[in-house]
Order: structure tokens, then C-alpha cells, then sequence
């Protein structure tokens, strides 16, 4: 189920409400005799996400265009898992309320300079039977045009402080376990584009078009 209300067509709020039964996740599983520990698919558990989100663009100043993204739920998985030490079917309960954060902006500075920062923040949460430690990444960016404007040079750099990896853990019935991964995704991209033909041309169209859709905006009014 969800319910979503547009402020001013820009504000966006979005309330949730799921339910899944019988989740495919992949699980831990362990021969406790034998101290082996192996990773497999399985339905274990029923899963339930309540959340709210918000979705807001922000302008404090001309030059500055941003997008604010904050999603506040709680995830809740619940069923058995089989113990192969003991034979039993062990409850599984996990649950957690967490909150994540997206966060975009542009700067449009003199002589066709331009830049973008960009962050993604997701405090501790579930996901599917691991709790997950808080992940973050920050992500940059930036332009100019050149020849007089009809070319344009950008250079953006994804996770430049290689902040991004992952940490859990895992806990449940015999399962006890920590996960640390991490990798190594920083990269520099660099384009370079070059627009052909006059701009008048597509001003004209631009004009042609405009008249097109009052024509038929009024032609409408008076049916």
C-alpha cells in the first residue's frame, strides 16, 4: 500500500506499507558438528517495511540547485530456521528503524564554469537477515564550456575519499558471524561533447513550438 501527496508539484511526501510472505533471501546456514558455514537461498521469513519519504528540491541562491531525498522506515523480517545441531526450528525476529539520506546539488558559476556534489548517507539497519552498519559515499563533479559555447568539457569522480564498503553482521539461531567488505570503486570520467548546427535553428523551433501548444491549448478551451 502506498499513499503519496504532491506540495506545489514539487514537495513530494510518500508513505509505505509492505508485506511479503515466504522472501527468497540469501541466508547463512551451518553444520555446527562439522564447523562448516555456507551461504544458500531460501524461504525463511516473512517481511514487513513501514516507511515515510520526502522528496524536496531546495534553491537557497540563484547559482545553487539541489534535491534532498530522506526516507525514514522500519523493516521486519520473522519465520524459523532449521538447526541442524540441535534439529529444532529456531524463531527469527529481526527487526530495525532506520533512515536514509540522498543529497544532489549544482552550482552554476560565471564564464560557464559548473560543478556537483553529491552524498548518499543509510544509517544501521536490516537487510534481509544481516544488520547492516551505516554506509556513505560522496560524489563529484564539474564543466565548462568552451568554444564558445557550443562545446562542453566535464570531469565528474565517483566516491573520491573511498568511503563506500560494507559492514554487517549476522545473528541468528547457530549463526553468529561479521561481514566486512570492501572495494575499491572510486573512478574519474571525463566527456567531452560539441553541439553542431546554429542555435537560431533551434530557438526557431523552440518559438514554433511554443506557438504550436497555446494554438492548441486554446483551441481546447473551447471545446
Amino acid at each position: 500500500v502506498e499513499l503519496r501527496h504532491s506540495f506545489k508539484g514539487q514537495f513530494t511526501t510518500t508513505i509505505n506499507y509492505t508485506v511479503t510472505n515466504d522472501v527468497i533471501a540469501q541466508i547463512l546456514k551451518q553444520n555446527t558438528e562439522q564447523r562448516i558455514t555456507f551461504l544458500t537461498i531460501d524461504n525463511v521469513a516473512e517481511f514487513r517495511n513501514i516507511g515515510i519519504a520526502i522528496n524536496a528540491p531546495i534553491k537557497p541562491v540563484k547559482w545553487w540547485n539541489g534535491n534532498v531525498f530522506v526516507n525514514v522506515f522500519n523493516n521486519r523480517f520473522t519465520g524459523t530456521y532449521f538447526n541442524s545441531f540441535t534439529g529444532n526450528n529456531d524463531p527469527i525476529n529481526i527487526e530495525y528503524t532506520s533512515f536514509m539520506v540522498n543529497v544532489t546539488n549544482s552550482f552554476t558559476f560565471k564564464k560557464g564554469w559548473a560543478a556537483e556534489i553529491g552524498g548518499f548517507y543509510r544509517a544501521k539497519t536490516v537487510e534481509q537477515l544481516n544488520i547492516s552498519q551505516p554506509m556513505y559515499f560522496m560524489n563529484l563533479g564539474g564543466q565548462k564550456q568552451v568554444l564558445k559555447g557550443k562545446g562542453t568539457l566535464r570531469m565528474s569522480i565517483r566516491d573520491p575519499f573511498h568511503w563506500q564498503q560494507y559492514r554487517g553482521s549476522t545473528r541468528y539461531s547457530d549463526i553468529d558471524m561479521k561481514i566486512h567488505n570492501k572495494w575499491d570503486n572510486r573512478n574519474v570520467t571525463v566527456t567531452f561533447s560539441y553541439r553542431f548546427g546554429k542555435n537560431t535553428v533551434a530557438q526557431a523551433r523552440r518559438r514554433s513550438t511554443g506557438a504550436n501548444e497555446e494554438q492548441n491549448r486554446a483551441g481546447g478551451s473551447q471545446q
